[in-house]
């Protein structure tokens, strides 16, 4: 199921992707050509918007960060700052 969906986001060519912990699931294939199809929407000028907890997608995904605890802005910047 996650597959499905993943596909009908990425294929759809949006301006906008909202993805709430979609690498979470599925074996390192799916992981892999997730990350290809970010990274190519990335490059034609989709604008992402994930949502983790996974840091290893979000240092290799985000231009920018958002953390949040307990709905509450803490830091706001480059993925290398706010996660560490």
């Amino acid at each position: 199921v996650a597959r499905l969906a993943f596909a009908c986001a990425v294929f759809s060519r949006p301006d906008v992707l909202l993805i709430d912990e979609v690498l979470a699931v599925g074996d390192l294939s799916f992981h892999l050509r997730c990350y290809e199809k970010l990274a190519e929407l990335k490059r034609n000028k989709t604008a992402l918007v994930l949502v983790s907890h996974n840091l290893t997608s979000v240092l290799t995904l985000a231009d920018n960060v958002v953390y949040l605890e307990n709905g509450e802005i803490k830091k706001i910047g480059d993925p290398k700052e706010v996660c560490a």
